[in-house]
C-alpha cells in the first residue's frame, strides 16, 4: 500500500512538472514570435511608406499592398482620413493668390505581420504629400 501511495504522488509531481514545462515552453515561442513581428515593424513601416508615396494616389482614398521581410510577411490596408491644402500662394503679380490642390494627406493604416504561425496586428497613422510638379 505504501509503494502504491509513493507511485501515485511520484506520477503526480511527474505530471505537474511535465505540464509546467509544456506551459512555459508555449508562453517562450509566443514571447519570441511577439518580439520579432516588434523587431520588424519599424523596417514594415518604412516600406509601406515607400509604397504610398510612389504609387500614383490622387484620387483614391484606399490603398493597400503587401510584401516580405527577411522571413516575415506583411499586409496592408490604408484609408484616407483627411486631405488638406497648403496655404494660397502669392502669384507672379504679387498682388493675386493662387489656390494650391490638395497635397496633403493623413491616412490610417492598418498592419498585419505574420512570423511563424504568429500574426500580430497593428494601426498607426501615415502622413503623404505629392510634390509640387
Amino acid at each position: 500500500m505504501e509503494v502504491l501511495i509513493a507511485g501515485l504522488i511520484l506520477f503526480m509531481t511527474i505530471s505537474t512538472t511535465t505540464l509546467i514545462y509544456r506551459g512555459a515552453m508555449l508562453s517562450s515561442q509566443k514571447a519570441e514570435q511577439t518580439l520579432v513581428l516588434n523587431g520588424y515593424l519599424p523596417f514594415a513601416m518604412e516600406q509601406i511608406e515607400q509604397e504610398m508615396r510612389q504609387q500614383k494616389y490622387a484620387d483614391q482614398t484606399l490603398l493597400q499592398g503587401s510584401g516580405n521581410l527577411l522571413a516575415s510577411r506583411y499586409n496592408w490596408q490604408a484609408k484616407q482620413l483627411l486631405a488638406k491644402r497648403p496655404l494660397p500662394r502669392l502669384g507672379a503679380s504679387s498682388t493675386e493668390l493662387i489656390e494650391q490642390p490638395a497635397r496633403f494627406k493623413l491616412w490610417q493604416v492598418h498592419l498585419t505581420l505574420k512570423y511563424g504561425g504568429g500574426e500580430k496586428r497593428f494601426s498607426y497613422k501615415e502622413l503623404t504629400f505629392q510634390e509640387i510638379p
